[in-house]
């Protein structure tokens, strides 16, 4: 981290240590992305990162909104009777509940995220936004904007805006003053912080950066319009080696790119990118089938992974040499050679750890591909986020808001800027929205410095006040005791219920003390808030949490792991074990919290009296058939381990006729005595039922003896017999 950038650590201050949503902004080359990553490896709250577009997600190393929130595509409408009017891809908040299909897993990660990463914000809009906080209140019960999650937005709203078409515009005006994600109605009603990255990384030459700030703002005084134009050299682009064509269409680059390679008296070559697991394709950042010649110009599309760091994104070269499993290019900087290995890019979607009840990252597929693209071209609306030593601008018939802005900024000098035509003064379009959102949300350094105390006093305060509310303790408690109440093939059935109702019980009990509790509690903390001596809190509080801490261990935790403990190696009850060992995460997690919580850098309780809550490893609960033959060698070591055929039914969740069955294959095969289940005298009674039967039948034989001996004694002794060759096999 810049430790001379001040706002860059102030930035990292507001989302780690407080609760404030804030918009991160700043000019291009700022090191928007740079602080992304930093809070994504150091930041100690559970976070996710979505961005509006495949692409953006990919490079932001997080999901698209739409896949997260399994938000559907169209325009949401807040409130909205009559959405059906304006057609089927028109929803509103009845219609958002119905088609979102968010599993147990996903809700699980909503309802423990703390912070909200919001990637390239300029190009989200309004109505996202508002669904966005709509699904984050449903999912999590709350009614707090974004459901009490902290948002951080980053972007730059001179760059590129949200795509509206007029249809939409239309539906829109109705609800919201504009279609940026600022005038989102969830925004309206909470404070966001402004912070603007005011360091230049991207470039170092003042006029230039001054240049771009005027651009950004679209208020280019004369002197640096006759600066800019200056670059106009009609006929120069096309012997100029060095530089990449950012243009305004996506036809254009295609067109520019496919006549260069056309021209190159060189055979083509196609290399083929690999997919692994489930990666969208419309989120390819390389084209799955790479066409490039020799001669041919590209740009590498990822900075280089390995230790040598001998590429960037947006780095010029030039084809050298093409062979089956081999690239060569000559970089047009340095004229150095490098051969070119495929890189990776990661689709990642994010889940619970099943041992910390984290989010985690998960790799869910793999793209893998050389890092080049055809560089002849390239459009303006791809070229965000490069860096280009040298550039030919085709922006005179700029169609959007800011792409003047976006393709000048690529630029590390303004030397390196080669204009195909003259910039008027209607190319550099502003809305005068988006100027007039620094003057609704911005905080000088001053007032954000003096914020940051309050806020962050705040923030720790409300994080004691939230390890008093057990509401998720209580309800996953409940969830236990209906599933026990329900279930007619649960081991030791009266058990299993009798611990669902008293662990029911016992969070009944505790959520009220709990809520009692809360009322002294805020007493304590409200005094807090306005005392500069604060000691008075520490022994109430250290008091309180000694008490649940132990009241939840003895009396929740401990009690369902000893009942968990019974169920090894059980078949069919997998999706009660998967409750009861997330329940068991979900309460450690919560005395791991409330006994490691303090205040100003100062713990409530003691080391010395800290509960060790590690889970228990994972239980043997077979959840497939096992192979023909396991089963019964199973039922056979459970009883060679000295447990009845009773008590082997019970724990392996399977009758007792079934244990006896397998039980008789080993004393036929002679690897059991029968004298271990049956006596002689038994024996002999059954040997005499056989004799008088008229075929090999248990039913027959169990008739004959009025019903003494199960089916499975009866085949025990029979088998025995035939092994002894006492009788024939009829």
């Amino acid at each position: 981290m810049d430790q001379e950038n001040q706002i860059f650590q102030l930035a990292y201050q507001y989302v780690n240590e407080t609760e404030s949503s804030l918009y991160l902004t700043g000019k291009a080359g700022n090191g928007k992305t740079t602080f992304l990553r930093h809070v994504k490896s150091n930041c100690t709250k559970t976070l996710v990162v979505v961005a509006p577009t495949g692409v953006a997600a990919i490079n932001a190393g997080g999901m698209t909104i739409h896949s997260f929130f399994q938000i559907p595509f169209g325009t949401f409408l807040p409130d909205s009777s009559d959405y059906q009017h304006f057609g089927e891809n028109v929803i509103n908040k009845q219609t958002l509940f119905s088609k979102i299909k968010l599993n147990s897993t996903k809700k699980k990660i909503i309802q423990e995220l703390e912070l909200l990463i919001i990637d390239e914000v300029s190009m989200l809009r309004s109505d996202l936004m508002d669904a966005i906080d709509t699904v984050l209140k449903f999912v999590r019960k709350s009614h707090l904007p974004f459901g009490g999650v902290q948002v951080l937005m980053i972007g730059d709203l001179f760059q590129l805006p949200p795509v509206v078409k007029d249809l939409e515009k239309k539906m829109l005006e109705t609800y919201y003053r504009s279609p940026f994600f600022f005038d989102a109605l969830v925004l309206q009603s909470m404070p966001v912080l402004y912070l603007e990255l005011n360091k230049i990384y991207r470039q170092s030459e003042q006029t230039f950066i001054d240049l771009l700030n005027e651009v950004r703002h679209g208020r280019l005084n004369q002197n640096h319009f006759s600066l800019l134009n200056a670059r106009y050299f009609p006929g120069k682009e096309k012997t100029h080696e060095q530089a990449i064509t950012l243009t305004t269409h996506n036809y254009k680059a295609q067109q520019i790119n496919e006549t260069e390679l056309n021209q190159l008296n060189a055979p083509l070559r196609t290399y083929i990118g690999e997919i692994k697991g489930d990666f969208n394709e419309k989120q390819l950042p390389v084209d799955l089938e790479l066409h490039l010649k020799e001669g041919a110009k590209v740009m590498f599309i990822k900075n280089d992974t390995s230790h040598e760091k001998r590429y960037y994104n947006g780095k010029l070269a030039i084809i050298e040499k093409l062979l089956d499993d081999e690239v060569w290019v000559r970089d047009l900087q340095s004229g150095e050679s490098m051969q070119v290995d495929r890189e990776t890019w990661d689709q990642i979607s994010y889940q619970l750890s099943k041992t910390s009840g984290q989010i985690e990252e998960k790799v869910i597929g793999q793209y893998i591909q050389y890092p080049l693209r055809l560089a002849w071209a390239i459009t303006i609306h791809k070229s965000q986020g490069l860096t280009f030593e040298q550039a030919i601008i085709d922006a005179g018939a700029s169609f959007a808001a800011g792409q003047v802005y976006v393709a000048l900024s690529r630029c590390t000098s303004l030397d390196g800027i080669i204009l195909r035509s003259t910039v008027s003064a209607s190319a550099l379009q502003v809305d005068p929205r988006i100027e007039g959102l620094g003057k609704r949300w911005y905080y000088n350094i001053e007032e954000l410095k003096t914020r940051l105390t309050q806020d962050r006093k705040g923030y720790q305060l409300n994080r004691i006040r939230k390890l008093f509310d057990l509401s998720g303790l209580y309800q996953g408690a409940r969830q236990i005791e209906e599933m026990c109440h329900q279930s007619k093939t649960l081991p030791k059935l009266t058990e299993a219920r009798q611990m669902g109702e008293d662990l029911f019980h016992e969070a009944t009990t505790l959520k009220k003390v709990a809520e009692k509790f809360t009322e002294e509690l805020n007493y304590l903390l409200d005094k807090a808030v306005h005392s500069e001596d604060i000691e008075f809190i520490y022994p109430r509080i250290g008091k309180a949490i000694h008490y649940f801490i132990n009241k939840i261990f003895q009396d929740m935790v401990l009690p369902l792991r000893n009942y968990m403990q019974q169920l090894e190696s059980t078949v069919k009850i997998k999706k009660y074990v998967t409750v009861f060992q997330e329940q068991e995460l979900v309460w450690s997690k919560r005395i791991d919290l409330m006994q490691t919580a303090s205040y100003a850098g100062k713990p409530f309780l003691s080391v010395d009296i800290l509960l060790d809550t590690r889970p228990l490893q994972p239980l043997n609960i077979p959840s497939k058939k096992l192979a023909k033959g396991e089963s019964a060698k199973q039922s056979l070591a459970y009883f060679l381990a000295g447990k009845s055929i009773a008590e082997i039914a019970t724990l392996r969740n399977l009758a007792m006729g079934t244990i006896e069955g397998h039980l008789a294959e080993f004393i036929l095969q002679g690897e059991l005595d029968i004298d271990k289940i049956l006596q002689v005298k038994e024996v002999e009674e059954i040997k005499e039922a056989y004799a008088r039967a008229e075929k090999n039948s248990t039913t027959e034989m169990k008739q004959l003896l009025n019903d003494k001996y199960t089916h499975g004694q009866i085949k025990c002794a029979v088998n025995h017999l035939i092994r002894s060759k006492e009788v024939e096999l009829k």
